[in-house]
């Protein structure tokens, strides 16, 4: 879990494990220097710098990204 404050609005922003697991997924082999996190109170838009996400990241243990897409059951009805 990494906790910031919205640099526009200081509203506390907490990015959860599955957030960082996703930010340092999305970049792969890329050495960002930053990722957007949008604020959740004003909407903009604030940089972070990409060094604290992995930080955060791997003191969280590294865990596996948030699923995009619930698996599905073959052989379900649809209704």
């Amino acid at each position: 879990m990494l906790n910031i404050s919205c640099t526009y609005c200081r509203a506390p922003i907490n990015l959860s494990d599955g957030d960082l697991a996703q930010a340092v997924h999305e970049a792969g082999d890329k050495r960002p220097k930053t990722t957007h996190v949008t604020c959740p109170s004003c909407r903009r838009t604030n940089k972070v710098p990409f060094d604290r996400v992995r930080q955060a990241y791997r003191m969280a243990g590294s865990p596996p990204p948030p699923e995009e897409e619930a698996p599905t059951v073959e052989g379900e009805a649809a209704a």
